[in-house]
């Protein structure tokens, strides 16, 4: 066994084991990918050496904090810009550790490995340690999180942090928010994976498109489009936790031609099960009728699970009109105050549906 000092890298990818259960076999090609495109090259051109990879965490070693440093931030530079499917969390420690043939142990792998695990997504955590030695040479801004208790690491230790641009404020972090006392959706911020800057109207009025048609439903809460942005780049059920909100809907949009593919997914915060998964195929010429499809489906699969169960699974097949939808939504709600006055609002709403579909039979839930 030798012991020596080595800047210790350790990093892991966001919400590995939600992509897994997702898309298992694509995002192991995925991750192979990063590997040998990104990872690879740029730990050996700083002169480090990766360790051992630990499924979808990685530890490398380097002789110098600075080329360590270098190497973190070029390989989130690779892997934060744009609409990436992969991001990374990384730490970087100075500190004693046991060398035993190829591998490495000791405390100053165990620190590293900490603070990878409070890094936000895509940035990267420096031990104080570690800091000290970059703070001068090294041409970004650090910012100090103070003192952290780890696991199994004797005494506190003082942590900074690189943010990248999508880094979520650490002062929304520390924010305890009021519990909200009714269903709450949060619409991330869209992703753009065309690579074509003029989609993004596209992306703005979809997102406003569904925004406008959910705020509209009685009893349901919407997080404010500018607190979703905040978190832009962040796992929705991070986001969602954070916020409050009961549901997150993250959206990613691709196209080839004037053919466009909108992918939905609506999952629950606390439990980070999927409800909704769902694409959508159009052309850009009929783009408003496919941001009507999106958010009538939308806007029916929340309801179905807030509003009126089984009953909902049927009228939502049968009322495609995003406004007879509506109406019978808020029927529907309605119905359930169950008391005279909302009985009366109940039936004006049923025979609204009525005159817009009238082939459609409505009776109360």
């Amino acid at each position: 066994m030798e012991r020596r000092l080595a800047a210790v890298l350790n990093a892991d990818v966001v919400g590995y084991s939600r992509l897994m259960s997702a898309d298992e076999a694509g995002t192991l090609k995925l991750l192979k990918a990063y590997e040998t495109g990104v990872i690879e090259p740029t730990v050996a051109k700083y002169k480090g050496r990766i360790v051992k990879r630990m499924g979808d965490g990685y530890l490398a070693e380097f002789a110098s904090v600075v080329d360590a440093v270098e190497c973190a931030l070029g390989w989130q530079a690779h892997t934060t810009e744009g609409d990436r499917p992969l991001k990374f969390r990384i730490g970087v420690h100075l500190g004693d550790v046991i060398a035993e043939g190829e591998d490495i142990y000791g405390e100053g792998v165990n620190i590293a490995a900490r603070l990878e695990a409070l890094s936000q997504s895509g940035c990267i955590t420096l031990s104080d340690d570690a800091f000290r030695q970059v703070r001068d040479r090294v041409n970004v801004e650090f910012y100090d999180l103070g003192e952290h208790e780890m696991k199994n690491i004797p005494r506190p230790l003082r942590v900074w942090e690189w943010r990248c641009p999508t880094a979520i404020p650490r002062r929304l972090q520390n924010v305890t928010l009021p519990a909200i006392d009714r269903p709450s959706v949060v619409i991330m911020p869209f992703r753009n994976l065309t690579g074509d800057p003029d989609m993004e109207y596209f992306m703005d009025g979809l997102r406003m498109d569904i925004q406008n048609a959910l705020v509209k439903v009685s009893g349901l809460f919407l997080i404010a489009s500018g607190s979703a942005y905040a978190f832009r780049g962040a796992p929705p059920q991070d986001a969602a936790c954070t916020l409050g909100a009961t549901y997150a809907l993250e959206s990613s949009i691709r196209a080839a031609g004037k053919k466009v593919r909108v992918s939905a997914e609506l999952s629950e915060a606390v439990s980070g099960r999927i409800i909704l998964a769902e694409q959508f195929d159009g052309v850009l010429d009929d783009s408003f009728d496919l941001q009507d499809e999106i958010t009538g489906r939308v806007l029916a699969a929340i309801n179905v699970r807030l509003v009126s169960g089984e009953q909902a699974k049927v009228w939502h097949k049968t009322l495609k009109d995003l406004v007879a939808l509506e109406a019978f939504y808020k029927g529907v709600h309605a119905f359930y105050q169950m008391d005279r006055e909302s009985m009366q609002r109940a039936r004006k709403y049923f025979e609204r549906v009525a005159e817009i579909r009238p082939e459609a039979t409505v009776c109360a839930p």
